[in-house]
């Protein structure tokens, strides 16, 4: 339907390893024209997991490929022999260029920042993609399972490999974290998670008394004022009539907006009160009971319970909230390369805020005067150390808990290269934070 044939030039992440993602990412800056480049890499993405969950509907609903949404059709009366797009010549044409107009749109509402820029979102959507055909291509796998919970050898139901040994298909895959909406909706709220950011923190903006955090203010948004921007930003511009037909495709618009919606508030890590609601989530649906959030979880996938809570509509929620994280902060646990190279961003970024009088540290120092441990510190003075400690209590518990998941099966690990990126940091991040900071002088 929007695919091409051969996909490898648009949409690398499908053939690169995980770690190997953030140097596609990178190299697409090396292009002539670098925001085209990712322009139609996320475009050509979306589509393609656009068009998954759409066949995935139609077989749900045994329409023939290539219909709408179950919705759509149930309530434009199309009988199972028709499809929608035949119906409508021409529709999967204005579909892939409103999609792409999308994208450009949403481009332009990123700023040239240190960090939070397009180039950024364009490095988490492909990671987060990554992800997501790492969790397609596990549902295609076989997964092992108590026997008891077999099913007899149906069209459209679960299919014996061999004692024991269970395929998944599309009517366990519906509410899972194996479902191919949901992998649209990370994929969506990775391309529009950091819409409009300035390069300020959530606490800047609050000191500053910008307009964001009066329309945000209400206690229910928990001062995640630029996120909740973000992602109005990106909704309301999806609802808009210039892209009608590429909204009319989505099966249970509210549930996709609601649930793009809350990916993008949960990158909010500065919000302790944000970071304990996934947590609670997490231990509700993914801890066995007496373990540590930060601790292994579901270790055993072949344990009756474990698989209960993996295909269950709450395990579904926080382990996609994980997946929005570690996309979020992807250059920690691929090649060191990119870690490097997305470390410098942040540094400078956070160093103009700070020339600039911009941090929270300086609007708390002249709350107190002159007060000499209130002098708010150079970023260079703490930021090699800084690193090591975000691995220890974020990076690597993070990584660990995907792991853990059993989302992905057991050859898919993302700690080991976020312990590893960790050590080289500290043989290497001394020497490298000397570099950045006298290159930034």
């Amino acid at each position: 339907m929007f695919s091409r044939e051969d996909d490898r030039i648009d949409i690398p992440a499908k053939y690169v390893g995980w770690a190997d993602t953030g140097r596609c990412a990178q190299e697409q800056q090396l292009s002539a024209d670098p925001t085209e480049v990712a322009i139609e890499r996320n475009s050509a993405m979306l589509l393609d997991l656009l068009q998954t969950a759409l066949e995935f509907d139609a077989r749900i609903t045994s329409l023939p490929l290539g219909d709408y949404s179950r919705e759509q059709c149930q309530h434009q009366d199309v009988s199972p022999g028709k499809s929608c797009l035949e119906m409508q010549p021409g529709k999967t044409e204005i579909v892939r260029n409103q999609m792409r107009l999308y994208v450009r749109t949403i481009s332009e509402k990123y700023h040239p920042v240190g960090f939070h820029s397009w180039e950024h979102a364009s490095h988490v959507m492909e990671s987060a993609t990554k992800i997501v055909y790492m969790l397609q291509s596990q549902s295609q796998t076989s997964i092992t399972q108590d026997s008891s919970n077999s099913s007899s050898d149906t069209d459209h139901t679960v299919k014996r490999r061999n004692s024991g040994s269970l395929r998944l298909v599309d009517t366990e895959m519906a509410d899972t974290i194996y479902d191919p909406w949901l992998h649209f909706a990370i994929s969506f709220a990775a391309l529009l998670h950091d819409v409009d950011h300035r390069g300020l923190p959530n606490a800047t903006l609050m000191a500053e008394h910008d307009p964001v955090t009066e329309k945000y203010g209400d206690p229910k948004c928990l001062s995640s004022y630029a996120e909740w921007n973000s992602a109005d930003i990106g909704l309301n511009l999806l609802l808009s009539e210039q892209f009608s037909e590429l909204y009319s495709l989505i099966s249970n618009q509210s549930k996709f907006c609601n649930t793009v919606r809350n990916l993008i508030l949960c990158t909010d890590i500065a919000s302790k009160p944000r970071r304990d609601i996934c947590m609670r989530r997490w231990d509700k649906a993914c801890t066995q009971s007496g373990r540590s959030s930060l601790g292994t979880a579901v270790t055993d996938s072949t344990t009756k319970q474990g698989i209960t809570k993996l295909f269950s509509q709450e395990a579904a929620q926080t382990i996609s909230e994980q997946i929005m994280l570690a996309a979020d902060v992807s250059h920690t646990m691929q090649h060191f390369e990119v870690f490097m190279r997305w470390n410098g961003s942040l540094y400078h970024e956070i160093l103009a805020a700070f020339e600039c009088g911009r941090t929270e540290a300086h609007y708390k120092a002249r709350l107190v005067g002159g007060v000499d441990n209130a002098k708010p510190v150079h970023p260079k003075e703490n930021w090699f150390a800084s690193q090591i400690g975000f691995y220890d209590f974020y990076i690597i518990p993070l990584a660990e808990r995907l792991d853990s998941s059993c989302a992905f099966g057991e050859s898919i690990k993302f700690a080991p290269l976020a312990v590893s990126n960790k050590k080289m940091w500290i043989e290497k991040g001394n020497e490298y934070t000397e570099a950045m900071v006298s290159e930034a002088l």
